[in-house]
């Protein structure tokens, strides 16, 4: 006795076989797609109270961060202005401690030389 099965046959059959997975692996998918939202429908409803605190919320919320945000900006434009004004008043003095470091040096190398003459005048007087 002598079976004999075509290509078309096998391919039939392999073709069922494939189907029949992809349907089980299908319905193990809905079943777990299904678990995940029944535990999210779960959460969802013991929390509702507070997702709706939260969202009545976000407008206060939100108008804090605008609020901050409008303070850390003056913060930030005081802080450059400062710096500027502190940039300034070093270069003026250093610009006013080398004025008055060069008028100090004339007045000792007058002071040095009023010495000199005195003790010149001194010395020739004896």
């Amino acid at each position: 006795m002598a079976v004999t099965i075509s290509l078309n046959d096998a391919l039939i059959f392999l073709l069922s076989v494939t189907g029949i997975v992809l349907l089980v692996y299908l319905a193990s998918t809905l079943s777990n797609i299904n678990s995940i939202l029944k535990d999210v429908k779960y959460i969802v409803s013991k929390n509702k109270n507070n997702i709706d605190s939260t969202i009545s919320s976000l407008p206060g919320i939100a108008s804090n961060i605008q609020g901050i945000t409008g303070e850390v900006r003056e913060g930030v434009q005081t802080i450059a202005a400062t710096a500027e004004t502190i940039e300034r008043n070093l270069a003026n003095s250093s610009g006013s401690i080398s004025d008055k470091a060069e008028i100090a040096v004339d007045y000792v190398q007058i002071i040095s030389e009023l010495v000199k003459t005195g003790i010149n005048y001194l010395s020739k007087r004896k």
